[in-house]
């Protein structure tokens, strides 16, 4: 039966795949790996082993034939032959870009009148009209998610169907990586999944949620192992939905979860049996089942089981009184298993129930997890040799990276020094830092001598963990990081780097010929750092504001920087002169000079106001008011308000909370309502009826509305986002914003409740954030691996996380390495606090910005930073 419905489920599948490698002509780089990428999507689809789509339903267009009006036409001929029980799948791979006239198009190869642009809206018409219940789109391409942010209506409504769904391999803005000879993050993860090589699910059923959490933690992962960052690129998704829908069904995996029953004894045969040998049975019976259960009860064995290795009780083979039972599943898998041992072949090692299984399988490690077992085991010596072992043969860093750099000694300098002098450039910087910890100007001094020293990128992540006291080889290495980065993209991590360097500091010459992107951090970090270059600085710019001469006022490409300057300086001179309708100028630096003239010339002031549902932002002035923009109060409002919203409220513009309640109404871009929903609550204006202002699939902005309006009523708050996430809303933004609220213990318990009936990480997220201590630490000592690692992302959003922590760390009784990352993250946190409460207040929000941006990698940190930013008052 389950075979049969398999099969039928399989056959509802119609998809389009479409893959460009070549964009010979069209000005835009070549993706070598797109086509092939989709050629094995196509495969896997219709794989008998693997989802088992007819091939017939499957449709591959690559290449030449992928042009705009090809594939529009068999998007088409596909869509409108799906009947009411299929789904419709629509993948492409290739390039994606912005487009004024259609939001977002994918850029393909050329037709035959020439266009390579394949538009939203050629999309919809091809679509909209089709009777599947269920559309799933699926774009690997830079930005992917600007289609979500035009999101046409389609997506935005069931009518009456299942699903209308979105999947971006990444955000807006951010880049579909693919790497040399390794493919797209992003594809490559969806493949495994597709061919069943991940288990995504239970039992081979892969469901939409279960697809999109596994997407989101792999792409993360391997953005951090292959870029250095797991923000890099993260899936989004879009649209809307009834229920979860279960997308793909691997038929292997699903029929290898049958248990068969071949024969079959009558009830008449039974009863003579049983009449006959009852007696001798039940002797017999007893005495072996207690042999049998005294057999299994003493033995255990370790065994790879797809990504993890897992410790076992019981005998391999044999079932009964409750085992083979999974004792603990290890944060380790295949690439920590050496290629000659036992385990690799998935061959269970098998163990006396006396023996310690981390003992055991040391001969079976690679020498990076064998060194953080040994750290685990007590033998912190031998440790770092196998930690050394591993660097020097270039592996990574293993189950626990930055476990070096709380070992290390200075006996260890010498071998240090020499493998970070060996280091290439897509090597991670966890060697650098151990040898920080014992002589930071030689691990500086090595690091420039290596490989990755010359690379910008190792340069970039470097500075991102730099921190500690100032020496003079630390300062010329800010200086030279600044001054040998021509694309001003390492200048705010340079600045972010001087800060957390006590004593160190930016030079007036970085800050002048700073990046107009910037220049504010310039300026903030020179009145932090070097009191006297940021006098000196302002010195020059009031000369350079106030009586101009000639030759400033003739260069339009200083005037730009001139009005940014004058913006972001405490104090300066009225330069009212770089208003002047005649000067060349783009309207940022209208705004910046606007903004400055606010601050700095009497009698001017920004205003906000709303005249014939339009919001018309204007500067006061003795010569008469000078529009800077003009914001229809209508859907049109979007991401382009921002600039002279900003504007408006640096200015502290008058009656800016009703015009901002105006704009939150009207617009329909969840980005601005996000933006707006922040403003409102640090403005301190009480939220109205929220509930009209979310929008379909977008949970992060129910997070923000949910914090806007705990602000002003928090038992109301509290309420609705219970509301919500009993009528089905239980994502993971919407469970997170539980950090930021107040709930009773009546509310708890529901929420308890709650969390029993989710998936694995609805249940662990809902645990760690509002489940008692005990839960807690019960959850950051899970038999699993995933609910660990998930726990250890949250502990860090609890007040009471270090008993929490210490009680994980008691309870603890095999080897895992998530505490190091969560201890970590709470010393990290502890820094983070500690350098924010040293800052002037002015300058917290602003640290807080480039702490989120450049230094927090988690949403667990995330959200405790943005609860003690709150506490500040900073937020």
């Amino acid at each position: 039966m389950l075979s049969a419905d398999a099969r039928r489920f399989s056959e509802t599948m119609h998809a389009v795949v479409v893959g460009v490698s070549s964009y010979a002509g069209s000005g835009l780089h070549d993706l070598p790996a797109c086509a092939p990428e989709a050629r094995q999507v196509s495969e896997a689809l219709s794989s008998g082993h693997a989802c088992g789509v007819p091939a017939e339903q499957v449709h591959l267009v690559t290449e030449d034939e992928a042009g705009p009006t090809a594939i529009a036409d068999k998007l088409a001929t596909v869509a409108n032959g799906c009947r009411q029980d299929d789904i419709l799948l629509f993948y492409f791979a290739g390039h994606g870009e912005a487009d004024e006239t259609d939001g977002f198009i994918l850029r393909t190869a050329p037709d035959a009148g020439g266009s390579s642009r394949l538009g939203r809206g050629q999309i919809v018409n091809a679509i909209s009209a089709t009777a599947a219940r269920g559309v799933l789109i699926i774009l690997d391409c830079c930005g992917g998610a600007g289609l979500a942010e035009n999101a046409p209506s389609f997506l935005q409504s069931l009518g009456g169907h299942d699903f209308r769904l979105l999947l971006s391999a990444s955000r807006v803005g951010q880049s579909s990586w693919e790497l040399p000879d390794k493919g797209s993050l992003f594809t490559r993860r969806l493949l495994l999944a597709l061919r069943g090589d991940a288990r995504v699910g239970d039992s081979g059923q892969i469901y939409f949620r279960d697809l999109v959490d596994y997407l989101q933690a792999g792409v993360a992962e391997d953005a951090e192992a292959k870029l250095g960052h797991r923000d890099a690129q993260t899936p989004i998704v879009a649209g809307s939905l009834a229920e979860d829908p279960l997308l793909f069904l691997h038929r292997d995996l699903t029929l290898a979860q049958l248990r068969v029953r071949t024969r079959r004894i009558t009830s008449e045969t039974l009863r003579r049996r049983v009449a006959m040998t009852a007696g001798s049975i039940v002797g017999l019976v007893l005495l072996a089942g207690i042999g049998y259960w005294a057999f299994l009860d003493s033995h255990q064995y370790l065994q790879l089981r797809g990504d993890n290795l897992v410790l076992v009780h019981g005998y391999p083979g044999l079932s009964g009184f409750g085992l083979p039972r999974d004792d603990w599943t290890y944060a380790l898998g295949p690439s920590d298993i050496t290629d000659d041992g036992a385990l690799s072949n998935a061959t269970p090692l098998l163990l006396d129930r006396q023996t310690s299984p981390e003992k055991a399988m040391l001969h079976y490690l690679n020498p990076n997890a064998r060194g953080a077992v040994l750290w685990w085991l007590g033998d912190t010596g031998a440790a770092r040799a196998a930690l050394f072992e591993a660097a020097a043969k270039g592996s990574n860093p293993g189950p626990a990276p930055d476990l070096l750099a709380d070992i290390v000694e200075p006996s260890d300098t010498i071998i240090l020094a020499d493998l970070v002098s060996r280091l290439n450039p897509s090597a991670p910087a966890n060697l650098v830092m151990a040898l920080k910890q014992i002589d930071p100007d030689l691990a500086l001094n090595r690091f420039d001598e290596s490989a990755a020293g010359a690379n910008s990128g190792s340069r970039l992540n470097l500075l991102v963990r730099w921190s500690g006291a100032c020496t003079d080889v630390t300062q010329a290495w800010f200086d030279n990081a600044i001054a040998s980065d021509i694309s001003g993209v390492a200048f705010p991590t340079a600045t972010q780097a001087i800060l957390r360097t006590p004593q160190c500091k930016l030079q007036v010459d970085r800050a002048i010929d700073a990046p107009l992107s910037y220049i504010d951090d310039g300026i903030n970090t020179l009145r932090l750092t070097n009191v006297e270059g940021y006098a000196q600085l302002r010195a020059v710019l009031s000369g350079m504001l106030g009586n101009p001469d000639a030759a400033v006022r003739d260069k339009p490409d200083l005037h730009a920087r001139l009005s940014r300057f004058w913006r972001y300086l405490d104090e300066a001179p009225c330069a009212d002169w770089l208003l002047d309708p005649q000067l060349p100028r783009q309207a940022d630096a209208l705004i910046d000079a606007a903004v400055a003239a606010s601050r700095h010339c009497p009698n001017f002031s920004i205003n906000a106001r709303i005249i014939d549902n339009t919001v018309l932002v204007e500067l006061h002035r003795p010569a008469g008011a000078l529009l800077l923009a003009q914001l229809p109060l209508d859907g049109t409002l979007d991401a382009a308000s921002f600039a002279p919203l900003i504007a408006s409220i640096d200015a502290k513009a008058p009656n800016l909370g009703d015009v901002m309640l105006a704009m939150i109404t009207a617009t329909g871009s969840a980005e601005l309502r996000i933006f707006l929903a922040d403003q409102l609550r640090i403005a301190g204006v009480a939220a109205p009826d929220i509930v009209a202002l979310r929008i379909a699939g977008r949970p992060d902005l129910d997070q923000h509305l949910l914090r806007w309006l705990a602000a002003s009523n928090a038992p109301a708050a509290a309420k609705l986002c219970l509301e919500l996430l009993l009528t089905g809303s239980a994502d993971t933004p919407l469970i997170e914003t539980l950090a930021f609220l107040e709930v009773d213990e009546t509310q708890r318990a529901t929420l308890t409740e709650l969390a029993g009936r989710q998936n694995l990480i609805g249940r662990t997220t809902l645990g760690m954030l509002v489940g008692p201590p005990k839960l807690a630490a019960a959850l950051l000592t899970s038999p699993d691996a995933r609910v660990r690692a998930l726990a250890t992302r949250y502990v860090i959003a609890r007040d009471d996380r270090g008993a929490i922590l210490n009680e994980a760390a008691a309870a603890l009784q095999h080897a895992d390495f998530n505490l190091i990352a969560a201890r970590h993250a709470n010393d990290r946190l502890v820094g983070f606090l500690a350098d924010l409460e040293a800052l002037p207040e002015w300058a917290r929000p602003w640290r807080a910005h480039w702490i989120e941006q450049l230094e927090v990698d988690d949403n667990g940190l995330s959200l405790a930073l943005e609860k003690a930013m709150g506490r500040l008052g900073s937020s």
